[in-house]
């Protein structure tokens, strides 16, 4: 650790990851692109022609904007380091939340606070790109809409189930620097 809430990433370089309120800042712009994306590409969808696959080019249309809004999001964030277990960092998540305790070794953390800003962005983008697909089906209801919210409410309660415990981990993070 550095200065306050900055750490260092693998290359050595100074890198802030922001706690729970920054990351929820963060994710707004990338969750008003899916809430407005999603009908306005279901308007503009031509009536006459095969609704299947406009229906299918909308939500991979809606989901390539999210990706590349939320990897906007994360931009200038230090990486994951590939040399920490997945146990190792996930226990780290859960010993935040539960005895409010942090890692002792900084590459843990550093991809523990990482993995908990990316939680936290999936428990904030997926829910919106829900509610614009309902808005889209408002707009346009002879498309099929059904398939693509099913599984994206999958994706939504993992995000939503998991978003306590990032929330905490960011939280004492953030102080903890």
């Amino acid at each position: 650790m550095t200065t306050s809430g900055t750490v260092h990433d693998a290359a050595g370089h100074d890198a802030a990851i922001p706690g729970p309120r920054g990351a929820v800042l963060r994710a707004l712009p990338a969750c008003v692109l899916e809430l407005v994306g999603v009908p306005l590409l279901a308007w503009f969808v031509p009536r006459e022609t095969g609704r299947d696959w406009w229906a299918l080019g909308i939500i991979v249309g809606a989901l390539l904007v999210m990706f590349g809004a939320v990897t906007l999001a994360s931009r200038g964030l230090p990486r994951t380091d590939p040399h920490v277990d997945q146990t190792r960092w996930q226990n780290a998540i859960v010993s935040a939340r539960t005895h409010r305790s942090l890692p002792s070794d900084p590459a843990v953390r550093v991809t523990a606070a990482r993995m908990s800003y990316d939680r936290i962005l999936m428990a904030m983008t997926f829910p919106f790109l829900v509610a614009g697909i309902a808005c889209g089906a408002l707009v346009r209801p002879d498309l099929s809409w059904i398939p693509p919210i099913g599984g994206l409410l999958v994706f939504t309660v993992m995000g939503l189930a998991r978003l306590p415990s990032a929330w905490a981990y960011l939280r004492l993070h953030a102080v903890s620097g």
